[in-house]
């Protein structure tokens, strides 16, 4: 076998596993509230109809029983024969709301209203899902902490059609997102290392040491050796220069340079740190407790370093 067609059979085989199809067994149906409201009302107007013995109200109670066993039925088959196929999620800074992306296989006509929520979460999608098609839904959830957020299972329930019966059923998610630190804006702070000025900023640029690359807009940190006071001048705005290669001089971000500050705060100046060496194209590493991350460039370095400050001193960190 062709590897290409064995590494396409390997990933329709794992794509069949992690298959969850929400049979009949598995979906529950309880009446709403405006539901119970309206049984009750069927109630009276059915002892009023016999203590009355009018037809016409007769006739009137049973349309509308009528209907409302019949929405017992749609609301239920609205929910029957959806396939999940797969769930992943993005890693997400904390204080925003993270993705969990459901590819979702329809097996049948429309279903319209179909609302997809993590028990817990107030966060909610209502989705309506095309007939005979395979849609991907997004669905919301706010972390409340960094670190690896494990959501057990997915609600995904219906009231349609006339809101008077509830449909749902639970599905195991089986996927993580990682929560990095919430970015705190500030100074650079690194270690006395040989490669950096040793005065808790960034290293500056020898004049010509550097190839320019461009302008960004100026955020609150950045090295004021690397303003451009001419644009700011010009009434132009307060902008940095950025360079594609630093002079060669690397930073090393220090846990122990930033001082007097609880240990959260501190992940989160990391954190902010990381994101703005990224940005300004600098090779930097990491140095944690117990940890140390060698210098480098690119985004598979940043990965690394804010997976390191998501997942310090968490027990449920994964390997």
């Amino acid at each position: 076998m062709a590897p290409g067609l064995h590494e396409r059979t390997n990933m329709s085989r794992q794509l069949r596993n992690n298959t969850q199809m929400l049979r009949r067994g598995a979906i529950y149906v309880l009446p709403t509230r405006t539901g119970l409201v309206f049984i009750a009302v069927l109630a009276a107007m059915l002892m009023g109809s016999v203590n009355h013995n009018n037809n016409f109200a007769f006739l009137l109670t049973f349309l509308l029983a009528g209907i409302l066993f019949v929405s017992i039925f749609d609301t239920h088959q609205n929910l029957t024969k959806l396939e999940i196929q797969a769930i992943t999620a993005s890693p997400v800074f904390l204080n925003r709301t993270a993705f969990f992306e459901c590819l979702i296989r329809n097996h049948g006509p429309k279903r319209c209203s179909v609302a997809f929520q993590f028990p817990g979460y107030p966060e909610r999608l209502l989705a309506d899902l095309a007939p005979d098609s395979i849609d991907c839904v997004r669905v919301p959830l706010k972390p409340i902490r960094r670190g690896v957020v494990k959501p057990e299972k997915m609600r995904i329930s219906t009231r349609y059609p006339l809101g008077l019966f509830r449909a749902w059923a639970f599905i195991a998610v089986g996927t993580d997102c990682i929560v990095y630190p919430a970015p705190a804006p500030g100074a650079f702070r690194t270690d006395p290392a040989p490669d950096t000025l040793g005065s808790g900023t960034a290293p500056s640029k020898a004049r010509g040491s550097a190839d320019f690359q461009g302008l960004t807009a100026y955020q609150p940190g950045d090295p004021l050796q690397h303003i451009s006071w001419k644009a700011f001048s010009r009434e132009q705005g307060l902008y940095v220069k950025t360079f594609a290669d630093p002079s060669g001089e690397t930073i090393t971000l220090d846990w122990g340079a930033i001082r007097g500050a609880a240990p959260e705060r501190k992940l989160s100046r990391l954190c902010d740190m990381v994101l703005k060496a990224d940005r300004l194209g600098m090779a930097y590493g990491l140095a944690l407790p117990g940890q140390r991350i060698p210098p480098a460039r690119g985004e598979t370095h940043k990965r690394a370093c804010l997976r390191s400050l998501a997942l310090f001193g968490n027990p449920e960190a994964m390997p």
